[in-house]
């Protein structure tokens, strides 16, 4: 979220350059986070990075396995660390 933040500031700014090079850089993780029906890949990659329970509830269902080293190559590209508290 923070990234996204980010690229709407410069949007907004007027730094329409610095915005679309952000996108771009964004595209990997928004094709892994639309690899299945939403929420599950978005569910499964919060639940990989710990911060949501990975148990999900009928009507979802796990996300194929085989999608799942995108995923986590995506997100792990895209991931900024929490600030500790």
């Amino acid at each position: 979220p923070r990234q996204f933040s980010r690229m709407v500031a410069m949007a907004r700014a007027g730094d329409a350059a610095a915005a679309r090079a952000l996108d771009e850089r964004l595209q990997s993780l928004y094709a892994a986070l639309a690899c299945a029906p939403n929420p599950i890949p978005v569910k499964t990659a919060l639940a990989r990075l710990g911060l949501i329970g990975g148990m999900l509830r009928l009507p979802l269902t796990p996300l194929d396995p085989a999608l799942l080293p995108q995923l986590d190559q995506s997100v792990a590209a895209n991931h900024e660390a929490r600030p500790s508290a």
